[in-house]
């Protein structure tokens, strides 16, 4: 059976993309309360690519640990069925009008990390 590394050698690069995360939801939802609306966001995590030199099996870490990021903040809503929205999102016109109703806004998120270091 292989050896698995502990997880605060990974601690580094996962801060970093908690960072950007943080960042990036920090720029694209803005607080409720700044805003004065009641407009939510819906990030949905489409792909997580791993650059030259990081491992492949940090992905699912990668994405679970952006999945609780995007979770934290009260603007963001991380399941469309608690939040009211029963259209399916192949159903682009009906997507579109729940979404709309519910006041939310949906983005399709690609997490690229391009740098690891277990210093």
């Amino acid at each position: 059976m292989p050896s698995m590394r502990p997880l605060s050698r990974h601690f580094s690069a996962l801060a970093a993309i908690a960072v950007t995360v943080t960042v990036a939801v920090a720029v694209l939802a803005p607080s409720v309360a700044a805003a004065g609306s009641k407009s939510k966001y819906y990030f949905e995590i489409a792909e997580v690519k791993m650059g030259e030199g990081v491992p492949d099996t940090l992905a699912a870490l990668v994405t679970s640990e952006v999945a609780e990021a995007l979770a934290e903040n009260p603007a963001i809503v991380t399941d469309l069925g608690a939040a009211g929205v029963t259209a399916a999102p192949t159903e682009a016109a009906a997507f579109k009008k729940a979404l709309k109703k519910k006041r939310l806004s949906a983005y399709r998120v690609n997490v690229e990390v391009t740098a690891y270091s277990t210093a």
